[in-house]
C-alpha cells in the first residue's frame, strides 16, 4: 500500500521505542478514542519514543510519534489527546502527503503557521467529538506555554511586537498564548455548528470565484482590445 510509513523503520532502528507501560497505554487509549468511528484501514497508530525534546510529529504514513518527555509533562488523557489530535489533523487536512493528501484545502502552499492553526482547531474538534472536556485538552498548550517560559523563550509565548510577522514566519507557529485563545474561541464556534473543514472549503471556493472573476475580466479586456483593433483596420 502506497501510504505505508517510509520513516517508521528508521525511527525504530535509531531511537528507543517504548513497547509497554503507562505511557504506551495512554497513547494507544487516546488514539483509539479519537478514531473511534473510523474503520480500521483509516486509523493511525501512535508510538512513544525516547527523546530529549518535548515534541510530537508525524510524516507520510500512518504513524504519530510522541516523545515520552512530552507525555510526562501532560497531566491526563485529555491533554495527551489534544497532542495526538493535532498530528491527526495534519493528515485529515491534507498537510501531509499520504492517504489523506487528496483532501488538501488549497492548491497553492500556505504559510506553515496557518497549517498549524488549522491543525489546532481541527484537533479540538476531534477531542470534542470523542467526548473530552475542552478545558482539559487545552492544558496541553498551557503546558507548552510553561515549558517555553521555563526556557526563557518569551517571544514563542507572547509574540515579538517588534517583528511579529517575521517571528511567526520563522517559527511556523503563532505565539502560544494566541494559539490558546484561538482554540478557546473555536470551542464555542464548534458548539454552534462551525467546522474548520467547512470554513476552509468556503475560503477555497471564495478564492476560486475571485480567480474566475479576474480571468473573465482579463478575457473581456482582451476581447475589447481585439475589437478596437479590428475597428481601426476598417
Amino acid at each position: 500500500m502506497w501510504w505505508r510509513d517510509p520513516l517508521r523503520k528508521r525511527i525504530e532502528a535509531e531511537l528507543v521505542v517504548e513497547r509497554e507501560g503507562w505511557a504506551v497505554e495512554r497513547a494507544r487509549r487516546v488514539t483509539d478514542r479519537l478514531q473511534g468511528k473510523l474503520p480500521e484501514h483509516d486509523r493511525f497508530e501512535t508510538i512513544v519514543i525516547r527523546s530529549d525534546d518535548h515534541n510530537a510529529f508525524t510524516a507520510p504514513g500512518r504513524t504519530i510519534y510522541l516523545s515520552r518527555r512530552l507525555l510526562d509533562s501532560l497531566p491526563d488523557d485529555a491533554a495527551a489527546a489534544f497532542v495526538v489530535a493535532h498530528e491527526l489533523a495534519h493528515h485529515h487536512l491534507g498537510h501531509v502527503s499520504g492517504r489523506y493528501a487528496g483532501g488538501a484545502m488549497f492548491d497553492e502552499p500556505i504559510a506553515a503557521h496557518e497549517h498549524e492553526l488549522h491543525a489546532d482547531l481541527h484537533a479540538i474538534e476531534l477531542c470534542l467529538a470523542a467526548g473530552y472536556e475542552p478545558e482539559r485538552c487545552i492544558v496541553a498548550l498551557q503546558m507548552l506555554d510553561a515549558i517555553l517560559l521555563d526556557a526563557g523563550d518569551l517571544e514563542a509565548v507572547l509574540g515579538a511586537e517588534h517583528d511579529r510577522e517575521g517571528e511567526i514566519t520563522r517559527r511556523g507557529y503563532l505565539p502560544v498564548r494566541e494559539r490558546i485563545a484561538r482554540v478557546q474561541a473555536h470551542v464555542s464556534a464548534y458548539r454552534s455548528g462551525a467546522r474548520i473543514v467547512n470554513t476552509l472549503t468556503a475560503e477555497r471556493d471564495q478564492v476560486a470565484r475571485r480567480r474566475m472573476r479576474v480571468a473573465l475580466m482579463a478575457v473581456g479586456s482582451i476581447a475589447a482590445t481585439v475589437a478596437l483593433v479590428l475597428l481601426r483596420r476598417r
